[in-house]
């Protein structure tokens, strides 16, 4: 129980820093297509179907960017960004691995983030 109660504290400060330290576009893209083991080039395809959710809802939820731009970056209309990113924010309880997913992209984004803000670049 005690490890439950340290990741979600864990997990709320790194969201608290993502909505005050912005993440990059190129920031989550890049942390979704490490995780799913997809080339930026191919989020597009059927593969990258699980990137693309994460993405949407990551960059929707962080970025500040339009849902235009973001949806610009791999191959979606703000109509389609917009609904996919909802669908995500209501995932089942029941859904464990994309949630476990979300958790680790959540960390694996923030990290991108420190280390662009320490002057150690993009990864």
């Amino acid at each position: 129980m005690d490890q439950i109660v340290h990741d979600n504290s864990l997990l709320h400060g790194a969201d608290a820093f993502m909505r005050s330290n912005r993440p990059m576009l190129a920031e989550i893209l890049g942390a979704v297509c490490e995780l799913y083991r997809v080339d930026p080039d191919e989020i597009e395809q059927r593969a990258g179907i699980q990137a693309r959710r994460a993405y949407c809802f990551f960059a929707e939820r962080w970025s500040r960017e339009p849902c235009a731009a973001i949806g610009a970056m791999v191959g979606m209309t703000h109509r389609e960004v917009a609904r996919v990113a909802e669908r995500v924010a209501y995932l089942s309880p029941e859904d464990h691995l994309l949630r476990d997913d979300m958790d680790l992209l959540t960390v694996s984004i923030a990290e991108r983030v420190l280390r662009r803000k320490r002057g150690g670049g993009h990864r």
